[in-house]
């Protein structure tokens, strides 16, 4: 019966993964998402106005009972409400929209996010209400950021006595390459 051959490296290997995505992670949620959903004054954020083509729900999250919608435009790039600010009233206004209506959209700078957005001047989104919405969010952001980053200190730890442990193993030759075997 064969054995089946396992790796020497996959812990460490698992250990290296481990590191490196708890610290990516880590970092995307903790200032990724801060730059991208930061609270602005209305004055800074973008104002356009677009002619309204359709909008989607996306898939909800684990834990979010509704997912970001997603507007479309016939004359300008998408824009995200981001799934903190949907709501069921937000849902019900965006369904009475229609195709080649004019929406004001006022857009943060270092996203897709929809701050504010009114159609024929009725208010859908509050501008006031989608900053407190996203800066909840940007708190639990941040909170699984430092989890993240508090999980990446273990698996550093591990990667260390790992590499620490290999380097105090005697060093092994196979016996085909030992001095003292010789083959005439």
């Amino acid at each position: 019966m064969k054995r089946k051959k396992t790796r020497k490296n996959s812990p460490l290997i698992g250990l290296i993964l481990a590191l490196i995505l708890s610290l990516f992670i880590g970092t995307v949620m903790t200032f990724g998402e801060h730059y991208w959903r930061k609270p602005i004054p209305q004055s800074d954020a973008i104002y356009f106005t677009a002619t309204y083509d359709s909008f989607q729900e996306e898939s909800p999250g684990r834990f979010s009972t509704y997912g970001p919608a997603v507007l479309r435009f016939s004359d300008h790039d998408i824009a995200n409400i981001d799934v903190e600010c949907v709501t069921p009233h937000l849902l019900s206004r965006l369904e009475e929209l229609h195709p080649g209506q004019t929406l004001e959209v006022w857009q943060h700078p270092n996203s897709h996010t929809v701050l504010a957005l009114s159609a024929d001047g009725e208010e859908i989104l509050n501008y006031q209400r989608a900053q407190s919405a996203l800066r909840k969010g940007n708190i639990g952001s941040l909170i699984l950021g430092i989890f993240l980053y508090l999980a990446a200190i273990p698996a550093a730890f591990g990667l260390f006595v790992t590499i620490q442990h290999r380097k105090s193993l005697p060093y092994r030759t196979s016996p085909r390459h030992h001095p003292a075997i010789h083959r005439h």
